[in-house]
């Protein structure tokens, strides 16, 4: 997700500033954009809409290691 949106335009210090929901919110409203413009494959949103993505990427960062 965060690779796909740096390809769109975002830089990875605005995706790092972002609050985990907010980064889910502009993922999902990016690919709606594209979906309805053809650029991705109708569908799309439907498949990033779940609520379990967010807790899965909750639970991936929670388990990063401090550098």
């Amino acid at each position: 997700m965060i690779a796909f949106m740096v390809n769109r335009g975002f830089s990875l210090l605005e995706l790092r500033k972002l609050y985990i929901d907010e980064l889910f919110s502009y993922y999902q409203s990016l690919i709606f954009v594209l979906e309805k413009k053809g650029e991705i494959q109708e569908g799309s949103y439907d498949r990033v809409s779940d609520q379990d993505d967010i807790a899965a990427l909750k639970r991936q960062l929670g388990n990063l290691k401090p550098r």
